[in-house]
């Protein structure tokens, strides 16, 4: 299992906004680090988070933003983890199907963010 983050807002299919160049795999924690990512292709991972870590050191906050879903539709298959103020994974899209393979935990954030938001939906 390894640590992956953002460095940069875009499409999650950017290889060079992930630390080290390479997109994440189904071995990898993801997280958001602050940033907006934008799922434009099906994902697979260990787990996707907006929380923050200590080492390496991760921000807490950003989103996985979902606008559209293709014909056939968008699959995630990873444990989503929000434990920050921002809302992990929000998802405006109005036509198509999400489907998500795995489990939601939000942490102890009082008011904060949720697991998934839908918006437009």
């Amino acid at each position: 299992m390894a640590v992956r983050y953002r460095t940069a807002t875009g499409n999650w299919s950017n290889a060079a906004q992930w630390d080290g160049g390479t997109l994440p795999t189904a071995a990898d924690d993801c997280y958001c680090n602050g940033f907006t990512i934008t799922l434009d292709q099906d994902v697979t991972a260990l787990s996707i988070r907006n929380d923050s870590l200590a080492s390496p050191v991760i921000a807490a906050g950003g989103t996985v933003s979902i606008a559209t879903l293709p014909v056939g539709g968008r699959t995630i298959t990873a444990n989503l983890v929000c434990n920050s103020t921002t809302s992990l994974l929000q998802l405006t899209a109005t036509a198509n199907t999400l489907n998500i393979i795995g489990n939601g935990t939000r942490g102890n954030t009082g008011n904060g963010g949720n697991v998934l938001l839908l918006s437009n939906c």
